[in-house]
């Protein structure tokens, strides 16, 4: 619960900080231009159905399943790539 209320604040709903500043911004903009505050909500509403999204995707599981990864293949320690390999080897003391 406290991951989802988290997630809205930014979306700049009433009981947060953000909606004061929203409020006060939509209202400014609507003096200056009548379509401003339909941006500004549009806004918030896709960044609040991304943040409900993503809680659903993390705590409930909804969604497309993963497809799995391919399996790598195994190296042997003569054919490793050096970038791979531990800073202790790659960078040796002269």
């Amino acid at each position: 619960m406290t991951f989802v209320a988290g997630a809205l604040a930014p979306a700049g709903l009433p009981p947060f900080g953000t909606g004061l500043g929203k409020a006060l911004s939509e209202d400014a903009a609507a003096r200056w231009q009548s379509w401003l505050p339909a941006v500004f909500v549009t806004a918030s509403a896709v960044t609040g159905a991304a943040a409900l999204r993503a809680a659903l995707r993390i705590f409930l599981g909804s969604g497309p399943v993963p497809r799995s990864r391919p399996a790598r293949r195994r190296q042997s320690a003569k054919g490793r790539n050096p970038r791979s390999a531990p800073p202790s080897v790659i960078c040796r003391p002269p």
